[in-house]
């Protein structure tokens, strides 16, 4: 899929529209898929994590996200959520709690507040304090939705495209994505 289809898909418009931005102080999602992660370098591309990647090559060290799907609650939008380790730690906290434990998604809302700018950011997830199920209308549009895996590899072959041609012309092995090494 191009990205420009993508961009005209369900997740809420063009414009970067697809993706999740987290505002200053409250930003409370419903996450309903499952976690992909995402290598890149900054503004580079994406990494191959192997000894022929060209940008660890030069010292450059890779940045390490997870995609997935939620809504969000403000907007009653789905997106695509690109969670850095800060909140893939508390998220895997939260699964691993006995109060509030899940195995893929939880069957609650968590608002994810976002105090500061550039690097003084700092995140905090506070799970909902109920459960709250999903409506019919949601669980359908969820059926519906990209395994966030493929949304990773489509956000890679569209960097590539954008690297220089001496970068892209090594060989490049993709592996099978091992669930189990997935933080949930």
């Amino acid at each position: 899929m191009k990205l420009s289809e993508f961009e005209e898909s369900k997740y809420g418009g063009g414009n970067n529209g697809d993706f999740l931005r987290l505002e200053e102080g409250d930003n409370r999602v419903r996450i309903v898929s499952e976690f992909a992660p995402r290598v890149t370098h900054f503004k580079k591309g994406p990494c191959t994590e192997n000894e022929n990647c060209p940008f660890c090559n030069e010292g450059d060290k890779p940045s390490y996200k997870f995609l997935c799907h939620v809504i969000e609650r403000k907007t009653k939008l789905f997106k695509i959520a690109e969670f850095g380790v800060t909140i893939i730690k508390q998220l895997k906290q939260l699964s691993l709690d006995p109060e509030y434990k899940f195995q893929i998604t939880p069957e609650y809302d968590v608002n994810i507040k976002r105090v500061g700018k550039d690097k003084e950011t700092t995140y905090t997830v506070v799970p909902a304090r109920e459960n709250s199920p999903l409506t019919e209308e949601e669980k359908k549009v969820i059926a519906t939705l990209k395994h966030p895996m493929m949304i990773v590899e489509m956000l890679n072959k569209s960097k590539k495209s954008e690297t220089p041609p001496s970068t892209t012309s090594q060989t490049q092995e993709t592996e099978e994505i091992n669930v189990d090494d997935i933080p949930f």
